[in-house]
């Protein structure tokens, strides 16, 4: 899923390039991280996904964080 497919939710893309640059730079590190605890790539790549997709709803929250 790329965050065009969630653009009519949360904030409606109107935060998205900062969306976009946080999920560029942190999406490699994240799911570094997930294979590290799961030990399977796979699985590590649906948890940064699910995590990224909950972060681009929030966006409105998280963004001011």
């Amino acid at each position: 899923m790329t965050t065009d497919d969630v653009a009519t939710e949360g904030t409606g893309g109107a935060a998205r390039p900062a969306f976009d640059d946080l999920y560029r730079a942190d999406w490699h590190p994240v799911v570094a991280l997930g294979w590290t605890l799961t030990g399977s790539r796979a699985a590590a790549e649906e948890l940064a996904q699910d995590a990224f997709l909950d972060a681009y709803r929030r966006w409105d929250h998280v963004g001011t964080l």
